[in-house]
């Protein structure tokens, strides 16, 4: 990637993998790019092609946003110039966007198709039994998620690709995130997450063929080597604020036991696992000082007896002791657990096994 103010889009998609991803921090041109990228594609298509603009949920695609998502293109001339002066703006219509100009009484004149099509997953049941054959690249912009993702989001959003491509081999994926969460369902999905945790702004890596041949391009994007001047807004000494200006993962800040505070076997009344994709979580309940509490720490051993310990899992199981919303209990330990979360007497070994918990507990919302 070249050391511009802005990021490009075009080095990444030229690995011509079916999987594009590009992470890094906010503000850096990521979903402009990816636009100008699919406008160009149209354009050289000689308008035969489209593009899918994907979101988490549809208010991101409806209005004002939607109305609004190619502002930026249209303000700098960049429609104009991709289009070599057949069209000036985009017009935007019941979810699909379409190039329009003005005619000599200010009439708008748009084309007959649309040049691209919005999707949002939690919306996908409307969209299954429509055909978008003219489709050639997907966009999925903010697949990273800092509050919160739908119930099964990954089965969403491969619903989305499966009702784009059909029998089709010929579609290109660009998923966009900002480093807001590490612990995110589709890092876990496609098999990058151990890889993803170890990369630094400026890396690319390149995962598979798999045996069907699917290829991932995975790029860290460089930060912005001359700053923005937006970052005078956020010269703070945060997780928050050195992910806005500098590609840092933003992790949250979840409450730790105080150094005083000293665990012995003894003080353990109970103990149940979270199981998070590759992540399991073991959960000590903790008598101690008169306090109560839970202490969430990473178990990096297996589980000794998982016919008889308490799981919870996203996985359904039919054992008796597997469960899997631990906000939904149907019995008095489950309902114990529960309201320990309620009234937050849990504390966590980490940040980090704090946001596996919470977006394991997300999972179910």
């Amino acid at each position: 990637m070249a050391d511009n103010q802005f990021y490009s889009v075009d080095d990444l998609m030229a690995l011509n993998t079916t999987y594009a991803i590009s992470i890094g921090e906010r503000s850096r041109g990521k979903t402009y790019s990816a636009l100008c990228w699919g406008i160009k594609m149209v354009v050289n298509s000689g308008y035969k092609d489209a593009f899918c603009y994907v979101r988490r949920w549809d208010v991101d695609l409806r209005g004002k946003r939607g109305k609004s998502l190619f502002n930026a293109l249209e303000t700098n001339g960049e429609i104009e110039r991709f289009t070599n002066g057949k069209w000036k703006y985009v017009h935007f219509y019941a979810g699909m966007w379409y190039f329009c100009k003005l005619d000599e009484k200010g009439n708008i004149i748009k084309s007959e198709t649309p040049f691209c099509y919005g999707f949002s997953l939690n919306n996908m049941e409307h969209d299954k039994g429509s055909s978008y054959l003219d489709v050639k690249f997907i966009i999925f912009d903010e697949f990273i998620s800092r509050m919160q993702y739908l119930g099964d989001e990954w089965g969403a959003f491969l619903n989305v690709i499966s009702t784009v491509v059909r029998y089709r081999n010929d579609v290109r994926i660009l998923m966009l995130g900002n480093t807001v969460s590490m612990e995110n369902p589709y890092f876990h999905e496609l098999g990058i997450y151990y890889k993803a945790k170890q990369m630094k702004p400026g890396e690319t890596i390149l995962f598979g063929p798999s045996e069907q041949g699917m290829t991932i391009a995975l790029e860290f994007t460089d930060n912005n080597k001359h700053g923005k001047p937006s970052d005078i807004y956020f010269d703070f000494k945060s997780a928050s604020a050195d992910m806005i200006t500098g590609g840092a993962w933003e992790v949250g800040r979840y409450p730790r036991l105080p150094s005083w505070f000293k665990i012995l076997p003894k003080d353990i009344v109970f103990s149940y696992f979270i199981i998070f994709y590759d992540e399991i979580i073991q959960a000590d309940i903790v008598c101690k000082d008169n306090s109560l509490i839970t202490y969430m720490h990473r178990k990096t051993t297996p589980i000794k007896d998982e016919d008889n310990d308490l799981i919870f899992s996203t996985e359904q199981d039919p054992r008796y002791n597997w469960r899997c919303d631990i906000m939904r209990p149907f019995d008095n330990v489950g309902k114990r657990i529960k309201d320990m979360f309620v009234s937050s007497d849990i504390y966590y070994q980490s940040n980090e096994v704090g946001e596996i918990v919470m977006n394991y507990l997300n999972y179910f919302d």
